[in-house]
């Protein structure tokens, strides 16, 4: 739509536009709820111009009436969409008559996680099947969110949460809410969503202005919240979507040209489930997205997750993310506005027959495999420094994936050189991936060793020393390479261990079957060297201890120290378990080598070259040759 600009005939319009709905609010939508803020909206006339093309009706949140429309025909022509249709009702129909969700904090968290889907669920109930039923339980839902006594404004994420779930229950149900209660959850949005904002955007400080998924969380859901009640407070929605849609642009910066996300794919599902939410909004409300979804490398940020999940169907869940990524509806939202059927082909495998209301809202019949689309199967990501190298797109195929980066960002391990590993459908090389964010001190990089999940030591990479890796420390990527029948990845872990002069690991996937991990040590006297790959599998060492058969689930993989040849390297298995309230990570099992750095004499420099092959179900009948890393370059 055409932008009014600051012209004197779009003054006139906004004036009237502005006169409108000041009256509505006079009428009916009077904003309370909630104390008075001391910085006050005073949007200019530009920033009121944004919302001149507001759609005057509703539903507007996430989608409009055509949205809606195009799903229902979908159900209609669509075993899928039909099948998820009949989920959505069944889940509604077992709602209706439950008592609604109540204020329950955990720790700092308000426990929002229930409401915002039950919203959802009778919501898309209500707008396809019309039963007056589904809108009864919704507003009852909605207005018991509308009375707790805050929407925790303390854990700023739960504020923007509860807004936007909110704001879209309202929308989507707008239509079978009574009058008084569109009024109540008006006040709501208003006074426990919007106003909290207004300091933040005014002042320059606070959560909104983060640059990690707090940014766009944030941000998104206050747009939206903004965007419900455009009509009615029109001010207020106008200061705050110019403050959103300016403050979360830093942060989807984040993405960097290729799309990939730096706290890693947990929250990668997180922040591009908000951000997508809110261009969503932006282009059912107001027909324009202020350019947001033409940030570098949003179009392609379904490619991060495509390479991401394994053949298993489980992630490389480097910093702190679980092994398996859900609520990922958004893939076929992606798909649909940047016209990647790649993207709906992920949407459709990660959600099985599971789909949500959302995947039916934005579900794509039009999908492309990966192979077919002739996306490469060895891939580094530019700002988490992530390689991921696999055989083929097949369930059975050989995966590994290599963390460098930094340990630095948001939601970081001390993980430099960790790796996952995937063959003929197991997944043998576990990351244990988050603890319980509630422990003490599980947010103090000095303390946070003593939980293992968030050691070194509970990472699938090197123990140098007995140190853990710093904060501090950065891992690039140096190296990435794919010839005929062999990829290879190299990462420089020098930062991370300061009781070496220099470290490196290298990954090779050699005849798309088997994987090589060889790491190199230099250190200034010799210096004690652990390895570690933890694995749910069972394992059987050989009397030299040169050799591992692990076994799980009827598939065997077979591990092989190539180097060092002499008796200074052999394979151990250590337990993982730990005492509650941490994880106890029951059936984790380490499979380790304990070996050393060395010199050749007094003046020599100790080195070490620890070369270890995994391959499913054998050893390959010619063991592949001991190469430098300088050599794999």
């Amino acid at each position: 739509m055409t932008s009014l600009g600051g012209s004197p005939r779009a003054g006139r319009l906004v004036a009237a536009f502005v006169a409108v709905v000041s009256l509505a609010t006079a009428l009916g939508g009077a904003p309370a709820g909630g104390a008075t803020s001391s910085c006050a909206p005073s949007p200019s006339a530009a920033q009121l111009s944004r919302l001149y093309t507001l759609r005057r009706g509703h539903p507007r949140i996430l989608a409009n009436p055509a949205d809606f429309r195009r799903v229902r025909a979908l159900t209609e022509q669509d075993a899928t969409a039909a099948r998820w249709r009949e989920a959505v009702r069944r889940e509604a129909d077992a709602l209706v008559g439950e008592p609604p969700t109540i204020y329950h904090k955990i720790g700092p968290r308000l426990q929002f996680f229930d409401y915002k889907k039950r919203v959802v669920a009778l919501g898309m109930a209500w707008r396809l099947e019309g039963d007056r039923r589904y809108a009864r339980q919704a507003q009852r839902e909605l207005l018991a969110a509308a009375r707790y006594p805050d929407w925790n404004p303390s854990h700023y994420l739960d504020t923007a949460e509860m807004t936007a779930a909110t704001a879209t229950g309202y929308s989507w149900v707008f239509d079978g809410l009574t009058r008084d209660a569109r009024r109540t959850i008006r006040r709501a949005i208003v006074g426990k969503g919007l106003r909290t904002s207004l300091c933040q955007y005014a002042r320059g400080v606070g959560p909104v202005h983060s640059t990690s998924n707090w940014g766009i969380v944030t941000n998104a859901g206050l747009a939206i919240g903004a965007l419900a009640v455009g009509d009615t407070h029109p001010r207020l929605a106008a200061t705050v979507l110019d403050g959103a849609t300016a403050s979360i642009r830093p942060a989807l910066s984040a993405y960097g040209a290729d799309g990939a996300y730096p706290e890693g794919p947990g929250y990668w599902r997180y922040a591009t489930e908000h951000a997508s939410k809110l261009v969503a909004t932006l282009d059912a409300a107001l027909g324009r997205d202020f350019g947001l979804a033409s940030t570098p490398g949003f179009s392609r940020t379904g490619a991060y997750a495509l390479h991401n999940v394994g053949p298993t169907g489980q992630v490389a869940n480097f910093a702190d993310t679980r092994p398996l990524l859900k609520s990922t509806a958004h893939l076929y939202w992606l798909a649909r506005r940047f016209g990647r059927p790649v993207d709906a082909w992920l949407a459709r495998r990660l959600a099985g027959r599971d789909g949500s209301p959302l995947h039916l809202l934005w579900y794509s019949p039009a999908t492309m495999d990966p192979e077919t689309a002739g996306v490469a199967r060895a891939r580094v990501f530019s700002r988490p420094q992530t390689a991921h190298l696999r055989g083929h797109w097949r369930k059975s195929a050989t995966y590994v994936a290599l963390k460098g980066g930094t340990n630095a960002v948001s939601h970081a391990q001390p993980e430099l050189g960790s790796f996952v590993l995937d063959a003929g459908g197991r997944r043998w090389g576990v990351d244990l991936g988050l603890d319980d964010y509630n422990l003490p001190g599980y947010w103090d990089w000095s303390t946070r060793s003593r939980y293992y999940r968030v050691s070194t030591a509970g990472q699938n990479t090197l123990v140098i020393d007995g140190d853990e890796q710093p904060q501090s420390a950065y891992a690039p990527v140096t190296h990435l390479d794919r010839e005929r029948g062999r990829s290879e990845a190299v990462v420089h872990l020098s930062d991370a261990y300061p009781a070496a002069a220099s470290a490196q690991r290298g990954v090779a996937l050699l005849d798309e079957r088997d994987v090589l991990v060889q790491d190199e040590v230099v250190t200034g006297r010799p210096t004690w060297v652990y390895w570690t790959m933890h694995t749910r599998a069972r394992i059987a060492i050989s009397d030299d201890g040169k050799q591992a058969v692990l076994r799980r689930g009827g598939r065997r993989l077979v591990a092989r120290i190539l180097a060092p040849s002499d008796a200074t390297a052999r394979f151990t298995v250590a337990s993982a378990a730990r005492r509650a309230p941490e994880a106890t990570n029951a059936g984790v099992s380490r499979l380790m080598v304990r070996t050393y750095t060395s010199a050749r004499d007094a003046r020599s420099a100790s080195r070490l070259r620890l070369t270890v092959l995994l391959s499913p179900d054998a050893l390959p009948e010619t063991l592949p040759p001991v190469e430098s890393l300088a050599a794999w370059r």
